[in-house]
This record gives structure tokens, C-alpha cells and sequence, in this order.
């Protein structure tokens, strides 16, 4: 974009970056976790220009979302420039294996800063944004709706691997705890987590909702 501290910085349409502050990055998620995770800083940006590798030093805009500063660097996934061709299944399967490895990343970062409080709370968002997003995706074309669908399956499989009772990742913690006592956790103290968990998700959900409503209300 004109004015972005990417065009500031003399980066062009077609350039391939491969590391953000000296960290290699491979694909739109890795690239795109790097940059909003540096608001304000000034960073060496690795690109490959017409085979040439070339450093562009840029500082990262800071944009609030939501009640959190990201940063932004003027950059934009090209979807309509896309293009395809066929390679083996192992080389597609590498692929798609980094792309889960960067987006579970990704997630696993947002979970940690929604905990320690470098996330807003508000940035929770309800089944009506899971359909705005779907509804841009879908919009943006297949290829972005399929990513899409792979992102919020990976989402949902992190989150039901959390140890919370009545997630897959709860019952993961009674059997663990059952392991090292050496004797099973008996029915009653299941049940009973396992409504603390219930709660807990409502609780989640609530909010969720509340925060969607305010933002549809313009709060």
C-alpha cells in the first residue's frame, strides 16, 4: 500500500520475504505472526527479489485491534495472483505440515497472551464472527475459504486438547493423574470437575456472545 512502512521501506509486488528479524518464515501465517507480534519495532525484513536476496530495514506500524496493538506492515496476501501446479504428495505433505505447525503457533501465542494478559478479553469472539470470517473467506474466493476451514479445524482441535474436564483434553488429564496415583479418580470427583468444566465453557461462551453484541452495537 502507498504510505505503508512496506512501501517506505522499498518493498515491491513479487518479492518473496524469508525472515522477519532473523527468523526464517515460511508461508502467510509464519509471516503474518511475526509482524503482528512487533508493534512499533524496527526490523530487518530478508526478501528474494528476481533471485537476489536483499535486507530491508522497516518499522512496524501499530494498530489497535480490538483493545491490543499489532503491528502492521502495509502487506497483503495476493489471492487473485495465485497460481497452482502439481507436486508429490510428499512435498505437499511437508507443506502442509509447516503451515499447521505456524498456525498451531499462532494459536498457542494468542491462547498465552489471552492468559498473562497481553490480549484483551474483547478479542473473543462467538459464532457470529466464526460466520462473518467464513462469509469474507468464501467471498475472497475457494483457495482462501479452504484455508480458512484448515485454520478453524486446527482452532478447534488446540482447543479441545486444553485440560479442561468435558474436553478431550480434561479426560487426557484424569488418565495422566490416574497414572502417577497408580488408582483411578473415582466417578463422583469426574462428575464434579467435570460440571466446574461445563461452567467454565458457558462462561467462555457468554462472553464470546457479549463481546460480539457490544461490538455489533458499536461498543
Amino acid at each position: 500500500m502507498p504510505g505503508s512502512p512496506a512501501d517506505e521501506g522499498g518493498l515491491e509486488p513479487g518479492d518473496q520475504v524469508t525472515a522477519v528479524a532473523g527468523i526464517d518464515v515460511e508461508g502467510w501465517f509464519e509471516f503474518t505472526r511475526e509482524i503482528r507480534t512487533r508493534p512499533g519495532e524496527r526490523v530487518e525484513i530478508t526478501l528474494v527479489r528476481e533471485g537476489r536476496e536483499i535486507i530491508r530495514a522497516i518499522t512496524i506500524d501499530a494498530e489497535e485491534e480490538q483493545g491490543v496493538q499489532v503491528g502492521k506492515m502495509g502487506v497483503y496476501q495476493p489471492v487473485g495472483a495465485l497460481s497452482y501446479s502439481p507436486v508429490p504428495l510428499t512435498e505437499a505433505m511437508v507443506y502442509g505440515y509447516r503451515e499447521t505447525v505456524a498456525v498451531t503457533g499462532m494459536i498457542l501465542g494468542f491462547l498465552r497472551d489471552l492468559v498473562t494478559g497481553g490480549i484483551s478479553p474483547r478479542s473473543l469472539g462467538s459464532i457470529v464472527t466464526i460466520g462473518e470470517a467464513s462469509g469474507q473467506a468464501a467471498a475472497a474466493g475457494v483457495d482462501s475459504f479452504l484455508r480458512f476451514m484448515a485454520l478453524f479445524s486446527v482452532n478447534l482441535a488446540i482447543l479441545n486438547l486444553l485440560p479442561i474436564p468435558v474436553l478431550d483434553g480434561g479426560h487426557l488429564a484424569f488418565l495422566l493423574i490416574e497414572g502417577v496415583r497408580g488408582r483411578q479418580v473415582s466417578f463422583e470427583t469426574k462428575m464434579r470437575w467435570s460440571q466446574v468444566g461445563f461452567l467454565i465453557l458457558m462462561g467462555i461462551m457468554v462472553m464470546a456472545l457479549g463481546n460480539d453484541f457490544l461490538r455489533l452495537m458499536g461498543f
